[in-house]
């Protein structure tokens, strides 16, 4: 499975993407979307791992996070 840290959108966000994808799988229909419920900003992709390691993770990044101020971003444009 893929492991990444991520940080959920704020649903104002989400509802604007859910609008843009829309008008794009109009004209993109063989594109796989992902549901709006999947989106988040990725922080850093870890890679390939197991069970074993996202038990790992839990542990070792559950408390440190816990201490990280909350952070504003702004969204402008897509880009592929």
């Amino acid at each position: 499975m893929r492991l990444f840290v991520a940080a959920p959108l704020p649903s104002p966000v989400i509802e604007s993407l859910t609008q843009t994808r829309k008008r794009l799988q109009e004209r993109l229909p063989a594109v796989r979307w992902l549901p709006p419920e999947a989106c988040h900003l990725t922080l850093r992709f870890l890679g390939e791992g197991g069970p074993e390691q996202v038990a790992a993770l839990d542990r070792a990044l559950g408390a440190r996070l816990s201490a990280v101020a909350a952070f504003a971003v702004e969204a402008a444009g897509l880009g592929v």
